[in-house]
């Protein structure tokens, strides 16, 4: 699984803008072949996850916590949906998630 991106999403977010951006960055992942684990922390039991996530990602000014979608290779922090839709716009997907050299 070190290999494989971990994609933290909320299932039951209310948000328009979350959803888009998870539901984007699944598509670019699935179109590139790229093996990607889906890990809702809404789902009932997911707690642990949840906390892995919040405590391995970035906060960003004005949250009172980390928000999905949020992105890990193994235990290792990519970013959020801006620094994904970034790397993705400039052609640097591979790098972003530690695959290229």
């Amino acid at each position: 699984m070190a290999d494989t991106v971990q994609v933290f999403i909320s299932g039951t977010s209310g948000s328009k803008k979350i959803s888009n951006s998870q539901q984007r960055i699944l598509n670019i992942l699935n179109s590139l072949k790229i093996p990607t684990v889906t890990v809702d922390i809404a789902t009932p039991g997911m707690e642990e996850q949840r906390d892995f996530m919040r405590a391995g990602a970035k906060k960003k000014d004005g949250q009172t916590q980390v928000l999905p979608p949020q992105i890990f290779v193994g235990d290792r922090y990519c970013g959020d949906y801006e620094d994904f839709d970034l790397a993705n716009e400039e052609g640097r997907l591979e790098e972003f998630l530690g695959f290229k050299k």
